[in-house]
């Protein structure tokens, strides 16, 4: 009964301890996504949290990618350097995480793979409204253990934290297009004002001309409409 209750203790003070660092680093991650300013660059903002992410899990080697046209480029990189690099999409599509064969490369990836050595040993997928616009790609445990069912819920956690942040910003950056292109059509437009404006003023700066009339001629018509104004 001793053995058992030790036994049952250590487990849940192990558990107990654990769950409390897996909080500490998930508030650490999203603080690290929150206080990224707002004219960093998305790269840089990546790049803090991959990071992040590996030192505390103790990963060998990561990748964070993002989806560009048709292919998917290396955003952020931990020890490869594959910054970026492209990817073909279909390598990394994927509607939930998975857990990859160490010994196995992964198809696909062509030298991205080599560079990871021994494969990829986890791929958690970046979605927003059900698109696929990422992934977060990492290599073995530094430990050589795989990972855990915490693990893989922080992932996921952090994998729709990142999706929010990528979304907002390219809809910030989106913004931004769309502003400049209508101040560069208020400009255009506020231009071709002014210079109607001018043709205007330059059209009333010039003396009015009677057609058919020499201007001696129209000063005499204008002399004696005056006397007969009456």
């Amino acid at each position: 009964v001793s053995h058992c209750l030790y036994d049952w203790a250590h487990t849940y003070l192990d558990r107990l301890f654990y769950r409390q660092q897996y909080r500490e680093l998930r508030a650490n991650l999203r603080a690290s996504v929150s206080r990224a300013t707002p004219d960093q660059d998305i790269r840089d903002r990546l790049q803090t949290v991959l990071e992040t992410l590996c030192r505390s899990l103790e990963v060998s080697r990561g990748l964070i990618v993002l989806r560009e046209r048709q292919d998917l480029v290396v955003m952020a990189n931990w020890r490869v350097d594959l910054r970026g690099r492209t990817i073909a999409a279909d390598a990394l599509a994927t509607d939930e995480s998975v857990l990859m064969s160490l010994q196995s490369p992964t198809p696909g990836l062509g030298d991205t793979s080599t560079a990871l050595t021994t494969g990829v040993a986890l791929i958690v997928p970046l979605h927003v409204g059900g698109e696929h616009i990422g992934a977060i790609v990492l290599g073995e445990r530094s430990s050589g253990g795989r990972y855990t069912e915490d693990d893989l819920e922080l992932l996921e956690d952090l994998a729709y934290t990142v999706a929010g942040m990528v979304q907002t910003v390219r809809l910030q950056e989106r913004s931004v297009e769309q502003i400049n292109s209508l101040l560069t059509e208020v400009q255009k437009r506020e231009q071709e004002l002014q210079r109607r404006m001018q043709e205007v003023l330059a059209a009333e700066a010039r003396p009015p001309v009677l057609e058919g009339v020499t201007e001696r001629e129209a000063i005499a018509l204008v002399e004696d409409a005056l006397r007969r104004l009456y």
